[in-house]
């Protein structure tokens, strides 16, 4: 059985609150209290285990990493994966998802053109202090437009420098489209893990 190797940048959210990634039998599960990314498994596993960032660095030199159980020990390349103590306690991350009928509104921004803007806006953070600083945040406002929406976003350093603007966002057509196309996946992820379970 082999490590699926996507789950190596999940290591990147990771924090001293929430140092391990959880790897379920068919997902990997990261958060930090801010983020929370589930990755669904290209190669499911047979226990679920925790691995954390220090752990993840020794492996990722090997081009495929072999997982395999000796009692209730978790073996990957002949490395012991160290699980947390019993004091640790992972998050139910599946009660952090809202509820359909809680959803305010639904729109799709392209990634390429979101991540320009945040790598614009990192030019202007003031870097003097290593830790993260609300004020430095990127706030998003939604407005209704024909048949889409436009999406203002503003910024605030901690020099008090005030940037803002708009991203246009892509129609509601795509955005029914990449609904239904989710859907679709999403369903069928479900049917396979039912067939799994009988």
């Amino acid at each position: 059985m082999l490590l699926d190797k996507r789950i190596f940048p999940l290591r990147n959210i990771l924090n001293s609150q929430y140092p391990f990634i959880k790897i379920e039998k068919d997902k990997a599960i990261a958060t930090n209290g801010n983020i929370l990314i589930e990755l669904p498994l290209n190669m499911p596993v047979e226990k679920e285990f925790y691995i954390s960032k220090e752990q993840i660095k020794q492996l990722t030199a090997g081009n495929e990493h072999l997982i395999r159980y000796e009692d209730d020990k978790v073996i990957i390349d002949n490395i012991i994966i160290e699980q947390p103590d019993s004091n640790f306690k992972f998050p139910d991350y599946k009660k952090v998802y809202p509820p359909d009928k809680d959803m305010i509104l639904r729109v799709a921004v392209n990634f390429e053109l979101l991540e320009k803007v945040i790598n614009i806006l990192k030019g202007y953070l003031n870097k003097k202090k290593k830790k993260y600083h609300p004020i430095q945040s990127l706030v998003f406002s939604f407005y209704n437009c024909g048949d889409g929406a436009i999406v203002q976003f503003e910024f605030l350093n901690e020099d008090s420098e005030y940037i803002n603007g708009l991203l246009m966002s892509l129609r509601n057509s795509y955005l029914d489209k990449v609904t239904e196309w989710i859907k679709i996946v999403k369903e069928h992820s479900e049917t396979t893990n039912n067939e799994d379970k009988k």
